[in-house]
């Protein structure tokens, strides 16, 4: 029978055990022994060289991103008196609205651009995202929202040899990959923050930044006044703090701007 203390009722309390003999303040421990101020391993090299290992994103030519336009979006992005008010209603009766915002990118002369809307007349930048209620994952919908503004042309074979062999394009033409962070609205038209200023209590939307690779060729439908924009990373400054402060965010993927293969090319 043994008590709660962990000592036995036979009069051996103290006894060193097996265990205990063999591990006198782990001072015996191989483990410990192994490792003397936390010495790396092979084990723990590895891990540390997976961690820092940079993800990869690929990145196509600008030129195979066509739009066309759809006068059945018209109402979309613009933010008019209507919508605005219907956005307050909405927010009074269920608080903050929460966004899954796309990240795309492509690339002019192998220098790499972000991918954006733009209004012609106010000349203001977009970004495609989609809401999302509670109980719904932030990546299902954001896919299902692009689907309704992209489509995938198939004419168009890349060279695969700058990347990993196991990366080749999937027949998924939309593809959500790494959360990148994090943005807010203080009001319902205000311009993207990269943080929560402390004298806000009741921001008006939250928005989650999702990766978004396209397959090699698409083909955007935009609402009538709109244009597809490719921004360098180096002009984004002018975009606000929020989408500024990207460059910072993009500079922990490996990107690889893929080119079209010439003909006789094997890829």
């Amino acid at each position: 029978m043994l008590t709660s203390s962990g000592a036995s009722s036979g009069g051996h309390a103290g006894q060193a055990s097996p265990a205990n003999a063999a591990t006198p303040g782990s001072a015996a421990n191989p483990a410990n022994a192994a490792n003397p101020g936390s010495a790396a391993t092979p084990a723990n090299a590895a891990t540390l060289a997976s961690r820092e290992a940079k993800a990869e994103w690929l990145v196509y030519p600008q030129a195979n991103y066509e739009f066309n336009i759809d006068e059945k979006l018209k109402s979309k992005f613009v933010m008019d008196a209507d919508k605005c008010k219907k956005r307050i209603n909405t927010y009074n009766q269920n608080g903050i609205r929460s966004s899954a915002l796309a990240i795309i990118l492509c690339h002019r002369y192998e220098y790499p651009h972000l991918l954006l809307l733009q209004n012609v007349e106010s000349q203001t930048y977009y970004l495609l995202s989609g809401k999302y209620r509670s109980w719904e994952k932030p990546r299902d919908v954001l896919k299902k929202k692009l689907q309704k503004y992209v489509n995938q042309i198939r004419d168009m074979h890349f060279a695969t040899s700058h990347f990993n062999a196991e990366q080749k394009e999937s027949e998924d033409p939309i593809e959500i990959g790494e959360f990148l962070g994090e943005w807010w609205k203080t009001q319902f038209n205000s311009v993207y923050l990269p943080y929560l200023p402390a004298h806000i209590t009741r921001p008006k939307e939250y928005i989650r930044l999702y990766q978004v690779t396209l397959t090699s060729r698409c083909i955007f439908h935009l609402p009538p006044g709109f244009t597809l924009k490719a921004l360098p990373l180096f002009d984004l400054g002018s975009c606000g703090v929020a989408i500024g402060g990207l460059t910072s965010v993009l500079s922990r993927f490996k990107l690889h701007c893929m080119v079209p293969l010439e003909e006789g090319q094997e890829g």
